[in-house]
């Protein structure tokens, strides 16, 4: 089972609703404002995860400025995390009977183990594109656009399959990315009030294999996040965890699962 079976306004079996994107309409349109929360995220973030080390500046912008914060591991973490921000700056197309004052907001964090994100690091000074290392930066990045030219939104529970549900890299075969609320923030930190009286949510992003997407659509976003904590799931990339779904070693042995 995949989104692809579904119709936009489809209920799964699990209670998720399926959302299908607008074709936009406009091309490349130049945003509104530029960085306008970044001071204000980072200063909320600070006494939980530290100063951040950098910032990976967008250069060309559409739609909404997307800049990247990047927090090296310190004393309290040993893994690189990345929290974007700009998406925020522009409010999502949330549907009727949603709060927009409290919905319509988001921006999204990552992490990437020491390893990762200090290979990441060295090849970005150097100036080269490494795509192997740069690959999580770049989702981040188009996930958290995304609502903005789809005229749709985000939020906890949600899928968005990669294209043609292919793996995001040979290394692995995860290929869907599941929005969630932080795990690797308190959640005294997971939302931030903006001076327009907007909450600001930050929200996770974990990748899937395919059969949790499927459990996800058949059985529900509630009973699939009830499985990461004992499994170890955030959303720290970690491309060789199992699978928190067990999938039956008959099906296996046919290559059906």
């Amino acid at each position: 089972m995949s989104d692809d079976e579904f119709k936009d306004g489809d209920v799964t079996p699990g209670g998720s609703r399926i959302i299908v994107g607008k074709d936009r309409e406009t091309g490349w349109t130049q945003p509104e404002s530029f960085a306008e929360n970044c001071e204000l995220i980072q200063e909320h973030l600070e006494p939980v995860i530290g100063e951040a080390a950098t910032v990976f500046h967008e250069i060309i912008s559409d739609l909404v400025h997307l800049d990247v914060l990047v927090y090296a591991p310190n004393q309290s973490r040993n893994y690189w995390v990345y929290v974007t921000s700009g998406m925020g700056d522009l409010r999502m197309a949330i549907p009727e009977g949603v709060d927009p004052a409290e919905w319509s907001r988001a921006e999204l964090i990552m992490a990437l183990p020491r390893a990762w994100g200090d290979a990441l690091a060295e090849t970005l000074e150097r100036s080269e594109d490494d795509e192997n290392s740069y690959w999580p930066i770049g989702l981040l990045k188009w996930l958290a656009r995304y609502p903005h030219v789809a005229q749709t939104w985000l939020a906890p529970g949600h899928t968005i399959p990669n294209f043609e549900n292919e793996p995001y890299t040979n290394a692995s075969r995860l290929n869907v990315a599941l929005v969630d609320f932080p795990r690797l923030l308190p959640a005294s930190h997971a939302t931030l009030m903006l001076p327009d009286g907007d909450r600001l949510n930050f929200f996770g992003l974990i990748l899937l294999y395919p059969e949790e997407a499927d459990f996800k659509l058949d059985q529900g976003y509630e009973a699939l996040a009830e499985k990461f904590e004992p499994n170890g799931v955030s959303e720290l990339l970690d491309l060789s965890r199992r699978s928190v779904i067990r999938r039956n070693p008959l099906l296996r042995l046919i290559g059906r699962a």
